[in-house]
């Protein structure tokens, strides 16, 4: 059975791109490992899906802690010797003097050893606590808000440790193929390549324009392109989600292989979502009220303010509902604190995740034009809120446009999207025209899902590694 090591640096757990893949390729007789980082969402190490594809995380958190505390000790211990050094140098000092100072900084050393030992360990259990977010709880979404000497240690640490671990696991697993999930994971698969001397097939799987995101630094831009432009003459198999981030990435990356374009599709339905009612009942409002729902991460750069001042404007009997996880989240709560139709869910079961969208009058998809990687995006629930038979508000960037418009399942708004704009629009629905979008929901779901794409994903690998 051939074998396909894919990289992702995260726990798996709510990355459901990655699942279908894994579970698509499994299904189609291949012995599919996927490689990751535990964080607090994951119970356990290692993890066999039904499907049959295997889940293997790195966990070196304790690692990196040690290596933080050696180096802090090993920088305590030289300056204690140093500094005994000079002041045992320093032969004019009575004998008592000198011998008195090197005692005082010696215990000094090892009380501030002590000290940074312990704080770090406090690093650790802030970080798991601080878990409620699924940006900050993974490795590097917490430290990358870190602004001193001891946390860029550890995020360092870290960084080198799991990178280090997961190359390893892989070498265990002796795959045919590595299949590295956005650029973050390319150079664990360039190094494992290499190492084997690239006997094996390199497949970059692209769900985003990696470089070209909200809140990154034009030195961080600058390391993303470099490790593709590397990697790009290595490459067996280019994966992306639409046509216009293909586009964008063979315009910017000319030695990329010709794309496949598995778009970030829901599975197929047998028949319509029955709601049970269990979205009212948590929110505890009457289920005749209409809620306007926006899922998926809560992070900043995505216009999600918007969504409280919709709540502000359109008032009882809309709710407006965020249902996922994020740093900005408690930012969100904070501004609604007066308002009793705006609610949050921090996440739900993957598993039941339709089930819960169910409940939504619409779903809503607010991002602005902001970055390529915005204009360009399709995100899981373009798919999601119409496998649930949930009709779309989405903002007017070009493939969400042409998704809805095309499909007729939602209404477009202007860009950026305002919170007026969608209240007039939400009053100015009939009955008869929510119902019509609801059936094309319903028609997309059967049309457009993720089977059409597994079969371009399981296609790409019959020919790599038949």
């Amino acid at each position: 059975m051939k074998k396909i090591a894919m990289i992702v640096m995260n726990s798996v757990v709510q990355d459901s791109r990655v699942l279908r893949e894994a579970d698509s390729l499994a299904g189609a007789g291949y012995h599919v490992r996927v490689f990751g980082v535990r964080d607090e969402r994951a119970k356990a190490n290692f993890v066999t899906r039904n499907s049959g594809a295997e889940i293997q995380l790195s966990d070196c958190k304790i690692e990196a802690m040690d290596f933080v505390s050696r180096t802090i000790a090993s920088f305590g211990i030289a300056m204690c010797m140093a500094l005994s050094a000079f002041a045992v140098s320093i032969t004019i000092w009575p004998e008592v003097l000198r011998a008195g100072i090197g005692v005082v900084l010696v215990v000094a050393a090892f009380l501030w050893i002590r000290v940074e030992y312990e704080k770090t360990i406090r690093i650790i259990r802030q970080m798991q606590s601080e878990g409620k977010s699924a940006e900050y709880g993974t490795l590097e979404g917490f430290f990358v808000r870190a602004r001193n000497l001891r946390l860029v240690l550890f995020r360092w640490a870290m960084r080198f440790t799991t990178r280090n671990h997961i190359v390893r696991m892989i070498a265990e697993f002796h795959p045919d193929a590595i299949h590295c999930h956005d650029a973050g994971t390319l150079d664990i698969g360039r190094r494992y390549a290499a190492s084997v001397r690239w006997r094996l097939k390199f497949v970059f799987d692209s769900h985003e324009i990696c470089s070209e995101m909200n809140g990154q630094t034009d030195k961080h831009r600058q390391e993303i392109r470099d490790i593709q432009t590397r990697v790009a003459p290595f490459l067996d198999g280019f994966i992306t989600v639409n046509e216009g981030v293909a586009a964008v990435l063979e315009r910017d990356y000319p030695r990329f292989p010709a794309p496949v374009i598995v778009k970030n599709a829901f599975r197929k339905l047998p028949e319509p979502v029955k709601y049970d009612g269990r979205l009212h009942r948590l929110l505890e409002i009457p289920f005749q009220d209409y809620i306007i729902l926006f899922q998926g991460g809560i992070g900043m750069h995505r216009n999600l303010d918007i969504l409280v001042e919709i709540a502000r404007k359109i008032g009882l009997p809309f709710h407006v509902v965020v249902m996922g996880n994020g740093p900005h989240a408690d930012n969100l709560l904070a501004q609604a604190r007066s308002l009793k139709n705006f609610h949050l869910i921090y996440g739900v079961p993957q598993a039941e995740l339709i089930q819960w969208t169910a409940g939504a009058s619409f779903g809503i998809i607010p991002y602005a034009d902001t970055s390529l990687n915005h204009r360009y995006c399709t995100p899981n629930k373009l798919w999601e809120y119409p496998a649930a038979g949930v009709p779309i508000i989405a903002a007017n960037l070009p493939e969400l446009t042409k998704a809805i418009m095309e499909n007729r399942i939602g209404w477009i708004t202007q860009n950026p999207m305002t919170a007026d704009f969608v209240v007039d629009l939400v009053n100015a629905i009939t009955p008869e025209d929510w119902q019509e979008k609801r059936d094309a929901c319903l028609k997309f779901n059967q049309s457009d899902n993720w089977e059409k794409y597994a079969d371009r994903l399981i296609g790409l690998y019959r020919r790599l590694i038949p």
